[in-house]
């Protein structure tokens, strides 16, 4: 008897880069996706799925991701062509896709940062788009990681009781500041507050 083994390969495979490192809620990401076809076979029938960053929290499906609808791009080797329909509900689904042997396909589609994004120092969108066929024997995937941008965003509003004052009575300012940025705002940071009166009070 005689024995040998082999690997089986599948010939697609998944590319995937953001063109954003940071992201804040309402931010939109452009992701640029290439599937590959690296056999000597053409392949057909190729659905591509976008998770859009899907995670569970509390038993519920979220996604820190939105399409954003109109803006698929499709090139096949490196030719825009008119794209199959996309289902923009959550996952974004492309299928149909059919590549000859040694044809590649690139997706560019934007994404927007949804309320749904992980907030906290250490917070990140991790998506992965999937390439998937009847000839292959599991999908071919990439993914993605675009970190929480952080940074100070500091505002201020002020008021003044009463509105209406005579000479030599007191009034009062009151001064709200607020950040709504994704870092602390430290005393190393050297935050300081400046008010100039017009004309000039006791």
């Amino acid at each position: 008897s005689n024995i040998t083994a082999g690997e089986l390969l599948d010939s697609v495979a998944v590319t995937k880069t953001a063109t954003a490192r940071t992201y804040a809620p309402g931010d939109l990401i452009t992701y640029i996706v290439t599937v590959s076809n690296n056999g000597a076979a053409a392949v057909s029938g190729v659905t591509v799925t976008e998770d859009l960053g899907a995670y569970e929290q509390a038993g519920q499906l979220l996604y820190p991701l939105e399409y954003v609808e109109g803006s698929l791009l499709y090139y096949v080797d490196g030719v825009p062509c008119e794209p199959p329909a996309a289902a923009a509900d959550a996952p974004l689904e492309v299928s149909g896709i059919d590549l000859a042997a040694g044809s590649s396909l690139m997706l560019i589609y934007a994404a927007r940062v949804t309320g749904d994004a992980p907030l906290g120092p250490d917070a990140q969108i991790v998506n992965t788009t999937s390439a998937m066929c009847s000839c292959m024997t599991e999908p071919a995937t990439a993914s993605a990681a675009v970190a929480m941008e952080s940074e100070v965003s500091l505002t201020i509003s002020k008021a003044l009781t009463p509105l209406t004052s005579a000479g030599c009575s007191r009034i009062t300012y009151t001064f709200v500041i607020q950040n709504t940025g994704t870092a602390e705002a430290s005393a190393e940071d050297g935050v300081t507050v400046t008010d100039t009166f017009e004309p000039r009070l006791t």
